[in-house]
């Protein structure tokens, strides 16, 4: 079942293309912003609403969090965190969620 436009795979592949690339607003203006607002979260826990694609859980992860859960209701996005963040990377720590 379809829940929402990031499962549809037209809209889904182009949406990852543009995301993904190395001049998104993502990469230059996003995530430096969020890296900047993350708190002290060493040897905690921390439940990231929305994850989709786990750039915040790696963040989390690479500050310390002992546990990461990632919850999203893109199914698509979900596999892309699974596969890059939760475990592709050796860090091992995001539970992810849908």
């Amino acid at each position: 079942m379809q829940q929402n436009i990031y499962d549809n795979n037209e809209f889904f592949e182009n949406y990852k293309n543009t995301r993904l690339s190395d001049n998104s607003f993502n990469k230059l203006l996003e995530q430096p912003a969020m890296r900047k607002l993350i708190p002290d979260v060493q040897g905690k826990s921390v439940l990231d609403l929305g994850c989709g694609f786990g750039f915040n859980c790696k963040e989390f992860a690479l500050a310390g969090a002992k546990r990461i859960v990632g919850i999203d209701l893109s199914v698509e996005e979900i596999y892309v965190n699974i596969a890059n963040y939760a475990y592709g990377d050796g860090l091992g720590k995001a539970e992810c969620l849908l």
